[in-house]
C-alpha cells in the first residue's frame, strides 16, 4: 500500500472534519501533521493552504 495512512484519514474525514477532530482532541495533532505532510508530498499543499 503506497498511500500513507494519514492521507487516507484525510480523504475519509474531509478537511473540516479533521480540523474539528483536532480542535476537540490534541492527541490527533500527530495525525494532522501526517496528513499535512502526505498532502504536501502529493501536491495538495496549495489546496490546503488556500483553505487555511
Amino acid at each position: 500500500m503506497t498511500m500513507p495512512l494519514g492521507l487516507i484519514f484525510f480523504h475519509l474525514c474531509g478537511f473540516y472534519g479533521l480540523v474539528t477532530i483536532i480542535s476537540q482532541s490534541q492527541r490527533c495533532r500527530c495525525t494532522w501533521w501526517h496528513a499535512y505532510h502526505a498532502a504536501a508530498n502529493s501536491g495538495m499543499l496549495g489546496e490546503i493552504n488556500a483553505v487555511v
